[in-house]
């Protein structure tokens, strides 16, 4: 054998017991179902440290999994139009929503309507994102999150959650009480064609109001400081935005694909703003609230 035949043969060797190493680290999946009550799916991940593992139940039209004697709904997977979150499964309080849980952009007749129980006390802030045709959040008797008309708050009315994405009114004034809304809360609200927020807030979160087809005229009033990424995406009708002169940040991209915005109004002056309205090429304006 050559050397260079050598070499080839080493280095073949090396590749191949680099690829076993790398299947003996590969993640492993084991499902399982019982023959009765919930069924169950299990994820091991075998890496080179330690094995972690997740179970996932259904219960129900909900998927869940279970932590420290609680229940976290992950997702709803039924086409009823009144949705009710269940207190407890398998005599387990349910405490937790996560992200995307009610998701439906296809199923017209799906997920109208959703009831929080009491029992849980932490929702995820996308829990309800793209879920096209709800009307409304009911959340009673519970010490953490609050509704009012619909709408999604903290039990305080510090914070703004959820605006059901099929809420039909065309207009929306947030409670002067509300300090502080999440990533996406107007996302998809496309009955919308104007809101005003409240004077309190202070920052415009990531798409705040992305993707929202309808909304005409968005007026910021207060003290708003900072306003994220694409806090206003493809909004196709958004004619115009009103904003504070105590904006001191501003992303590059916190309006984009807003084919229609012709004028941003400014209460007060603010040099800052007037070079972002140049460099989308819209009018800038001097006004008062």
């Amino acid at each position: 054998m050559t050397r260079i035949d050598k070499v080839i043969a080493y280095t073949l060797s090396a590749l191949a017991a680099g690829s076993y190493l790398i299947a003996l680290n590969a993640c492993s999946y084991e499902i399982e179902k019982k023959s009765q009550g919930s069924s169950s799916v299990s994820l091991s991940v075998i890496g080179s440290d330690s094995e972690k593992s997740a179970k996932e139940y259904t219960f129900q039209d909900f998927t869940y999994i279970t932590e420290n004697n609680t229940v976290t709904i992950t997702k709803y997977n039924g086409t009823e139009a009144s949705v009710v979150v269940p207190l407890t499964i398998e005599s387990l309080p349910v405490t937790s929503i996560e992200a995307r849980c009610f998701e439906n952009s296809k199923n017209k007749a799906a997920v109208h309507t959703v009831s929080v129980p009491y029992t849980v006390t932490n929702i995820s802030t996308l829990a309800f994102y793209n879920s096209r045709f709800l009307e409304k959040i009911s959340c009673e008797d519970n010490s953490n999150y609050r509704s009012k008309e619909g709408v999604l708050y903290t039990s305080d009315m510090s914070s703004l959650m959820a605006y059901p994405e099929n809420k039909s009114d065309t207009t929306y004034s947030m409670p002067d009480s509300v300090n502080k809304i999440f990533n996406n809360a107007f996302s998809f609200c496309n009955n919308l064609k104007e809101i005003t927020l409240s004077k309190n807030i202070q920052v415009i979160p990531d798409y705040a109001f992305a993707y929202n087809s309808s909304v005409e005229n968005i007026k910021i009033c207060g003290d708003v400081s900072s306003i994220g990424f694409a806090s206003f995406c493809k909004c196709a009708k958004l004619s115009s935005i009103t904003l504070p002169d105590t904006v001191s940040d501003i992303n590059p991209n916190a309006i984009i694909f807003c084919d229609n915005l012709k004028t941003i109004n400014v209460n007060g002056d603010c040099l800052l703003l007037k070079d972002y309205a140049e460099t989308l090429n819209v009018t800038y304006s001097v006004k008062s609230l």
